[in-house]
């Protein structure tokens, strides 16, 4: 298999314009997928830590799945999205569209303001520098379904969260992918429901194990 430094991605990266599907292996820290207590119970004799002794954020996600990865920017995307939501909205009521209707209807939108990046600064639309260490980090979308694998590690140990015996069980918290506060009021400020919304993803760069690139599964090193 053929190796990427990190260095290397990041080169790669920077010089990437359009928009591709990568497809992603990566080990990072658990979000969301565990409570810290017996069914979110903030009780010190539900809590984990007191009855496994395993602290839930040690708690490990790998997963194999497929991203978008867009050189456009943020604001855009979301105005898309919007937009889409209006047409589909549109259509529903029986009003045929046009690609010049579609194109129309996003440039009648307002701009989206978008927040500032409180975990490092931005370089580009999909990609940033950690405030904590430096280290590259890649922003992608998920909306690509199925060919997805996720399973959770603690110490060498494989957790299955579809397993109701497992010592982990009482702490299993399905994790639910919502629209922010922020889209919802935006989609609404035209009048539309929000009904498909961006996924965001960011990946730090040393949490990359693997990497398929136009065709090409590269293995992430350090460097």
């Amino acid at each position: 298999m053929n190796t990427l430094t990190i260095t290397q991605l990041v080169q790669i990266l920077m010089n990437f314009v359009g928009t591709t599907i990568v497809r992603i292996h990566a080990i990072t820290p658990q979000d969301g997928e565990f409570h810290a207590g017996i069914g979110g119970s903030t009780k010190t004799a539900d809590k984990m830590i007191t009855n496994l002794g395993i602290d839930y954020k040690e708690i490990m996600k790998e997963q194999w799945a497929s991203f978008l990865l867009t050189s456009c920017n943020y604001a855009q995307l979301v105005k898309n999205i919007v937009a889409g939501n209006i047409s589909k909205e549109m259509e529903e009521l029986g009003v045929e569209l046009t690609a010049q209707d579609k194109k129309d209807i996003i440039n009648s939108l307002q701009d989206y303001e978008v927040s500032e990046r409180r975990n490092g600064t931005t370089v580009n639309p999909y990609f940033a520098i950690s405030s904590k260490d430096n280290m590259p980090m890649i922003t992608v979308y998920r909306n690509i379904k199925g060919n997805q694998k996720v399973q959770f590690i603690y110490n060498g140990e494989i957790i299955d969260k579809n397993d109701n015996t497992s010592r982990f069980a009482p702490y299993f918290k399905k994790k639910e992918y919502k629209a922010t506060k922020k889209h919802i009021e935006y989609a609404e400020s035209h009048g539309v429901d929000l009904k498909k919304f961006l996924v965001t993803n960011n990946f730090r760069l040393d949490r990359i194990k693997h990497i398929k690139l136009n065709g090409t599964e590269y293995e992430v090193i350090a460097g």
